[in-house]
Protein backbone atom coordinates (compact mmCIF):
# COMPACT_ATOMS: atom_id res chain seq x y z
CA UNK A 1 0.00 0.00 0.00
CA UNK A 2 0.97 3.46 -0.75
CA UNK A 3 1.05 6.48 2.19
CA UNK A 4 -1.92 8.64 1.33
CA UNK A 5 -1.85 11.25 4.12
CA UNK A 6 0.97 12.19 6.32
CA UNK A 7 1.13 14.08 9.67
CA UNK A 8 4.43 15.39 10.65
CA UNK A 9 5.08 17.31 13.78
CA UNK A 10 1.98 18.92 13.25
CA UNK A 11 0.98 21.72 16.07
CA UNK A 12 -1.92 23.96 16.81
CA UNK A 13 -2.97 26.71 19.33
CA UNK A 14 -6.12 28.70 19.81
CA UNK A 15 -6.24 31.67 21.28
CA UNK A 16 -8.93 31.36 24.69
CA UNK A 17 -9.38 34.83 26.34
CA UNK A 18 -6.34 36.39 27.08
CA UNK A 19 -4.10 33.16 26.49
CA UNK A 20 -3.14 30.63 24.16
CA UNK A 21 -3.82 26.94 24.33
CA UNK A 22 -1.79 24.41 22.88
CA UNK A 23 -4.25 21.88 21.62
CA UNK A 24 -1.74 20.11 19.48
CA UNK A 25 2.22 19.72 20.05
CA UNK A 26 3.45 17.61 17.52
CA UNK A 27 1.93 14.78 15.83
CA UNK A 28 3.25 12.45 13.67
CA UNK A 29 1.78 9.24 12.06
CA UNK A 30 0.86 7.96 8.23
CA UNK A 31 -1.99 6.60 6.97
CA UNK A 32 -1.87 3.99 3.94
CA UNK A 33 -4.89 4.18 1.39
CA UNK A 34 -7.47 1.92 1.88
CA UNK A 35 -7.13 2.41 5.75
CA UNK A 36 -10.15 2.63 8.22
CA UNK A 37 -8.16 4.57 10.84
CA UNK A 38 -9.27 5.44 13.78
CA UNK A 39 -8.89 8.49 15.95
CA UNK A 40 -9.01 8.14 19.57
CA UNK A 41 -8.33 9.77 22.62
CA UNK A 42 -10.17 11.70 25.69
CA UNK A 43 -11.93 14.60 25.71
CA UNK A 44 -9.97 17.58 24.95
CA UNK A 45 -6.58 15.76 23.49
CA UNK A 46 -7.15 17.05 20.08
CA UNK A 47 -9.00 14.63 18.00
CA UNK A 48 -11.31 16.52 16.20
CA UNK A 49 -8.98 19.10 15.85
CA UNK A 50 -6.56 17.22 14.22
CA UNK A 51 -9.51 15.52 12.20
CA UNK A 52 -10.10 19.35 10.49
CA UNK A 53 -6.16 19.88 10.33
CA UNK A 54 -5.60 16.86 8.26
CA UNK A 55 -8.64 17.56 5.99
CA UNK A 56 -7.32 21.38 5.25
CA UNK A 57 -10.88 22.74 7.27
CA UNK A 58 -8.29 24.56 9.75
CA UNK A 59 -4.73 25.63 9.55
CA UNK A 60 -1.71 24.32 11.75
CA UNK A 61 1.30 26.50 12.77
CA UNK A 62 3.87 24.41 11.95
CA UNK A 63 4.47 20.91 10.84
CA UNK A 64 3.37 19.45 7.28
CA UNK A 65 0.38 17.84 6.20
CA UNK A 66 1.13 15.62 3.14
CA UNK A 67 -1.64 14.35 0.90
CA UNK A 68 -0.43 11.88 -1.50
CA UNK A 69 2.45 14.15 -2.89
CA UNK A 70 1.25 17.64 -1.94
CA UNK A 71 1.89 20.02 1.06
CA UNK A 72 -1.06 21.15 1.96
CA UNK A 73 -0.89 23.25 4.98
CA UNK A 74 0.21 26.41 3.12
CA UNK A 75 -2.35 26.60 0.74
CA UNK A 76 -4.08 29.41 0.34
CA UNK A 77 -8.04 29.47 1.07
CA UNK A 78 -9.68 29.11 -2.31
CA UNK A 79 -6.66 26.45 -3.29
CA UNK A 80 -7.76 24.59 -0.22
CA UNK A 81 -11.29 24.79 -1.00
CA UNK A 82 -10.81 23.35 -4.78
CA UNK A 83 -8.55 21.29 -2.87
CA UNK A 84 -11.09 19.35 -0.46
CA UNK A 85 -13.70 19.57 -2.89
CA UNK A 86 -11.49 17.19 -5.21
CA UNK A 87 -10.05 15.18 -2.77
CA UNK A 88 -12.52 14.84 0.75
CA UNK A 89 -15.32 13.55 1.87
CA UNK A 90 -16.91 14.80 5.30
CA UNK A 91 -19.23 13.16 7.72
CA UNK A 92 -19.99 14.74 10.76
CA UNK A 93 -21.72 14.34 13.52
CA UNK A 94 -24.52 16.63 12.79
CA UNK A 95 -25.22 15.41 9.65
CA UNK A 96 -25.41 19.30 8.49
CA UNK A 97 -27.89 19.33 5.48
CA UNK A 98 -29.47 21.39 4.34
CA UNK A 99 -32.54 22.33 5.83
CA UNK A 100 -34.29 23.88 2.55
CA UNK A 101 -33.16 21.58 0.22
CA UNK A 102 -34.59 17.69 -0.56
CA UNK A 103 -32.32 15.26 0.45
CA UNK A 104 -31.72 14.73 -3.61
CA UNK A 105 -30.92 18.53 -4.00
CA UNK A 106 -28.58 18.39 -1.18
CA UNK A 107 -25.74 15.50 -2.98
CA UNK A 108 -26.44 17.02 -5.96
CA UNK A 109 -25.44 20.38 -5.06
CA UNK A 110 -22.25 19.01 -3.62
CA UNK A 111 -21.87 16.58 -6.42
CA UNK A 112 -21.98 19.98 -9.28
CA UNK A 113 -18.88 21.31 -7.43
CA UNK A 114 -17.07 19.59 -9.49
CA UNK A 115 -18.91 18.40 -12.66
CA UNK A 116 -21.06 20.50 -14.90
CA UNK A 117 -23.33 17.23 -15.95
CA UNK A 118 -26.28 17.12 -13.53
CA UNK A 119 -27.17 13.94 -15.88
CA UNK A 120 -24.00 12.24 -14.11
CA UNK A 121 -24.09 13.00 -10.73
CA UNK A 122 -27.94 12.56 -10.50
CA UNK A 123 -26.93 8.91 -12.14
CA UNK A 124 -24.11 8.04 -9.60
CA UNK A 125 -26.18 9.82 -6.56
CA UNK A 126 -28.91 6.72 -7.47
CA UNK A 127 -26.50 4.10 -7.01
CA UNK A 128 -25.05 5.27 -3.83
CA UNK A 129 -28.92 6.09 -2.21
CA UNK A 130 -29.50 2.38 -3.42
CA UNK A 131 -26.22 1.39 -1.70
CA UNK A 132 -27.28 2.98 1.66
CA UNK A 133 -30.88 2.06 1.36
CA UNK A 134 -32.55 5.28 0.95
CA UNK A 135 -35.92 4.94 -1.42
CA UNK A 136 -36.62 7.76 -4.01
CA UNK A 137 -39.65 8.59 -1.96
CA UNK A 138 -37.26 9.68 0.67
CA UNK A 139 -34.76 11.08 -1.42
CA UNK A 140 -37.86 14.05 -2.01
CA UNK A 141 -37.90 14.87 1.60
CA UNK A 142 -36.68 17.90 3.71
CA UNK A 143 -34.00 16.75 6.15
CA UNK A 144 -36.76 17.90 9.17
CA UNK A 145 -38.70 15.34 7.18
CA UNK A 146 -36.83 11.90 7.72
CA UNK A 147 -35.35 10.36 11.09
CA UNK A 148 -31.46 11.13 12.39
CA UNK A 149 -30.41 7.74 10.58
CA UNK A 150 -31.91 8.29 7.55
CA UNK A 151 -29.85 11.73 7.42
CA UNK A 152 -26.12 10.71 8.50
CA UNK A 153 -26.84 7.97 5.54
CA UNK A 154 -27.72 10.74 3.10
CA UNK A 155 -25.05 12.55 4.54
CA UNK A 156 -23.02 9.87 3.86
CA UNK A 157 -23.84 9.62 0.09
CA UNK A 158 -23.12 13.40 -0.17
CA UNK A 159 -19.37 12.50 1.21
CA UNK A 160 -18.79 10.09 -1.48
CA UNK A 161 -20.63 11.96 -4.18
CA UNK A 162 -17.05 13.23 -5.93
CA UNK A 163 -15.62 9.69 -5.39
CA UNK A 164 -13.41 11.27 -2.32
CA UNK A 165 -9.46 9.95 -1.95
CA UNK A 166 -9.97 10.73 1.74
CA UNK A 167 -13.38 10.34 4.09
CA UNK A 168 -13.14 12.05 6.95
CA UNK A 169 -15.76 11.18 9.89
CA UNK A 170 -16.55 13.40 13.15
CA UNK A 171 -17.88 11.02 15.76
CA UNK A 172 -20.88 9.91 12.41
CA UNK A 173 -22.56 7.66 15.26
CA UNK A 174 -22.64 10.08 18.17
CA UNK A 175 -26.09 11.72 17.51
CA UNK A 176 -27.50 8.28 16.81
CA UNK A 177 -29.02 5.53 19.09
CA UNK A 178 -27.40 2.00 19.00
CA UNK A 179 -29.14 0.60 15.99
CA UNK A 180 -28.73 3.87 13.70
CA UNK A 181 -25.65 3.23 14.71
CA UNK A 182 -25.27 0.18 14.02
CA UNK A 183 -26.46 0.76 10.58
CA UNK A 184 -23.99 3.79 9.68
CA UNK A 185 -21.14 1.62 11.08
CA UNK A 186 -21.84 -1.45 8.50
CA UNK A 187 -21.90 1.11 6.04
CA UNK A 188 -18.86 2.70 6.66
CA UNK A 189 -17.31 -1.10 7.15
CA UNK A 190 -18.55 -1.83 3.22
CA UNK A 191 -17.64 1.48 2.29
CA UNK A 192 -13.99 0.42 3.38
CA UNK A 193 -14.03 -2.76 1.93
CA UNK A 194 -14.82 -1.41 -1.81
CA UNK A 195 -10.91 -0.13 -1.36
CA UNK A 196 -12.31 3.66 0.06
CA UNK A 197 -9.67 5.52 2.77
CA UNK A 198 -11.39 6.54 5.95
CA UNK A 199 -10.16 8.30 8.80
CA UNK A 200 -12.77 8.81 11.60
CA UNK A 201 -12.67 10.11 15.13
CA UNK A 202 -14.54 8.80 18.14
CA UNK A 203 -14.57 7.86 21.48
CA UNK A 204 -16.51 4.65 21.35
CA UNK A 205 -14.92 1.77 21.08
CA UNK A 206 -17.61 0.00 19.60
CA UNK A 207 -16.85 1.73 16.74
CA UNK A 208 -13.31 2.09 16.75
CA UNK A 209 -13.32 -1.82 16.42
CA UNK A 210 -14.26 -0.54 12.65
CA UNK A 211 -11.05 0.08 12.02
CA UNK A 212 -7.71 -1.29 10.71
CA UNK A 213 -5.45 1.13 12.82
CA UNK A 214 -6.62 3.17 15.89
CA UNK A 215 -4.17 6.49 16.45
CA UNK A 216 -4.16 7.25 20.17
CA UNK A 217 -4.13 11.11 20.86
CA UNK A 218 -2.84 12.29 24.28
CA UNK A 219 -2.48 15.46 25.33
CA UNK A 220 -1.91 16.72 21.88
CA UNK A 221 0.75 14.41 20.84
CA UNK A 222 0.46 10.44 19.21
CA UNK A 223 -0.16 8.29 22.44
CA UNK A 224 0.52 5.34 20.32
CA UNK A 225 -1.20 3.27 17.28
CA UNK A 226 -2.55 0.20 17.22
CA UNK A 227 -2.56 -2.16 13.85
CA UNK A 228 -5.31 -4.16 14.32
CA UNK A 229 -5.93 -5.50 10.66
CA UNK A 230 -9.29 -6.09 8.80
CA UNK A 231 -12.43 -5.99 10.62
CA UNK A 232 -13.93 -8.95 12.14
CA UNK A 233 -16.81 -9.28 14.08
CA UNK A 234 -16.38 -12.48 15.48
CA UNK A 235 -12.65 -12.07 16.24
CA UNK A 236 -12.24 -11.74 20.18
CA UNK A 237 -8.33 -11.79 20.03
CA UNK A 238 -8.64 -8.44 17.78
CA UNK A 239 -11.00 -6.93 20.19
CA UNK A 240 -8.46 -7.99 23.39
CA UNK A 241 -5.77 -6.05 21.34
CA UNK A 242 -7.26 -3.39 21.27
CA UNK A 243 -8.99 -2.94 24.90
CA UNK A 244 -5.56 -4.11 25.91
CA UNK A 245 -4.30 -1.07 23.84
CA UNK A 246 -6.54 1.46 25.04
CA UNK A 247 -6.35 0.05 28.74
CA UNK A 248 -2.66 0.69 28.55
CA UNK A 249 -3.06 4.33 27.92
CA UNK A 250 -5.28 4.59 30.41
CA UNK A 251 -8.69 4.46 28.53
Amino acid sequence: MSTILKAINVKKTYAVDSRTQEVLKGVDFQIEKGDFAVIMGSSGAGKSTLLYALSGMDNIDSGKIVFGDQSIENYSADKMSVFRRKHCGFVFQQNNLLDNMSILDNVAAAGMLCTSSKKEVLSKAEKLFEKVNISKEIQKKFPSQISGGEAQRAGIVRALINDPDVVFADEPTGSLDYSNGQVVLDLLTDIHKSGQTIIMVTHDIRSAFRGNKVIFVRDGMTGGICELGEYDEKDEERKEKLRSFLEERGW
